[in-house]
């Protein structure tokens, strides 16, 4: 039987989480239950030594990525394994919407197209010499068959005992992640869901799913959860996964529309304080009511608003996630959605956490065409790609927003920055906060670098 070591890179260089890399491990699972002997590596915790030595011991190795940075460092690890004679074979979003460009490679072999648990068995059947073809890849030798979508009931538990260290080192850090659905049916023009040709949303039994919980559960200590859903569904299945991670003393971080909350929102938000919950992750994207038309994100700025209001009046803390540069958003749009920030941060007195990215045009997206005509040069290599990430899109001054907001909006504890940097750690993150809550004041975000550099240094420090 084929063999093969799944890697994942390092998403970000500044994030300091540890969610389990689930894209390889849910892929990863389905190989093992048909007889694949399977390694994991994930670069941010894991040795070069390590992966070397894994490298020499198998036949393929395997790298999931997204686009952005984290396709430097696939292209690093593919290069390595071709430097030693290994197949290679990418997966991932950024490998699902450039399968060509990315062959054009001579570090990719192979590019699977499709869910990991349906494209890496046919894939490793056909080196074995079972299958002649395989479905969802492209390569030499290959006539590219489609992979079909994986259906709910089909879902395979993502905990091996070789995964299991994954969810380890991630439980260490409250960032452990065990999502119950797969896609989401809304399709907003920024979100790489809209590029899904056969869009479906499929939830996960709640009896299976919890079952998944108790093998975790089995094994190790778990007191906070994030469920990592892009859509978790109604009222009703919300409560009832918060059911289930009650009945086992389990906190959670979810993440909501805030039109969830438009029926009864003030009773659901209560059942959900009952239920355990502290976090609430909720996207804005703007503040401004044109462009939540034209990105077709199908809530209004009032639903935010109650949505708000209904957290606030039982002291959940929520994190709210915004967007600038936006295709045709003006500046005045983009201060709507400062000032929108502000308002939401006065209505919780400060209790929550608010993030800004900027907009990022992710191929095949439906804003894509849009960012191409206000000038986007199209990369045409995979290390042109590298620069598109929800931090470093658009001008270095919105890039700047991303770190200026963040700091501003991160200090009460509980937050992130808390969690992240505790005790005497978190003095060192102070003298930058205290900076950034000026700038935001002023909405000055020019000439950052200097402040930028101090910060990322401080960070490094700070992880070893």
């Amino acid at each position: 039987m084929a063999n093969i070591l799944l890697c994942n890179p390092i998403p970000s260089e500044h994030s300091p989480q540890k969610n389990p890399p689930l894209g390889i491990m849910f892929a990863g699972a389905a190989a093992e239950r048909a007889g694949h002997w399977v390694e994991y590596w994930d670069q941010r915790w894991d040795s070069k030594e390590r992966l070397l030595d894994l490298m020499r011991s198998v036949q393929v190795v395997g790298v999931s990525s997204f686009t952005g940075i984290q396709l430097k460092y696939a292209s690093e690890i593919l290069k390595l394994a071709k430097k030693i004679g290994k197949i290679t074979i990418l997966g991932g979003i950024h490998a699902n919407l450039t399968s060509d460009q990315c062959l054009i490679e001579d570090f990719i072999d192979y590019v699977a197209i499709g869910e990991g648990e349906i494209t890496l068995p046919s894939f490793l059947e056909f080196l074995d010499g079972v299958n002649t073809r395989p479905v969802g890849i492209k390569g030499s030798g290959v006539d590219y068959i489609p992979a079909p979508r994986l259906e709910a009931r089909d879902f395979i538990s993502p905990i091996t005992d070789r995964t299991l260290r994954l969810f380890e080192v991630a439980n260490m850090t409250n960032d452990i992640m065990l999502p119950t659905s797969r896609g989401c049916p809304y399709s907003c023009g920024f979100c790489v869901n809209s590029t899904i040709k056969d869009k479906k949303y499929r939830m996960v039994d709640i009896r299976i799913w919890s079952g998944w919980l108790d093998s975790l559960l089995q094994r190790m200590e778990i007191r906070w959860l994030q469920i990592g859903d892009d859509f978790l569904g109604n009222q009703q299945r919300i409560l009832s996964v918060g059911n289930i991670l009650k009945e086992r003393k389990i906190k959670w971080h979810p993440s909501f529309r805030a039109d969830n909350f438009n029926n009864d929102g003030l009773e659901f938000a209560s059942k959900l304080q009952d239920l355990g919950v502290t976090d609430i992750a909720i996207g804005v994207e703007t503040g401004s009511d044109r462009l939540m038309r034209f990105i077709d994100k199908a809530e209004k700025k009032e639903d935010i608003i109650n949505a708000a209001r209904c957290l606030a009046m039982v002291g959940i803390r929520p994190r709210y996630y915004l967007i600038i540069g936006f295709p045709t958003e003006t500046i005045d749009e983009r201060n709507e959605t400062f000032d929108f920030a502000d308002e939401l941060y006065g209505i919780h007195d400060g209790n929550c956490n608010i993030v800004f990215y900027n907009f990022t045009p992710f191929p095949g997206i439906k804003l894509y065409d849009a960012a191409v005509g206000e000038g986007m040069r199209v990369p045409q290599r995979m290390c042109d790609w590298e620069r598109f990430t929800i931090s470093n899109s658009g001008t270095s001054e919105m890039q700047n927003v991303y770190h200026i907001a963040g700091l501003h909006f991160h200090q009460q504890p509980g937050s992130k920055t808390d969690m992240n940097f505790p005790g005497l750690r978190r003095l060192f993150i102070k003298p930058f906060e205290k900076i950034c809550d000026l700038r935001w004041k002023y909405r000055y975000f020019k000439y950052f670098s200097l402040e930028k550099c101090l910060l990322e240094l401080t960070l490094k420090y700070l992880k070893r």
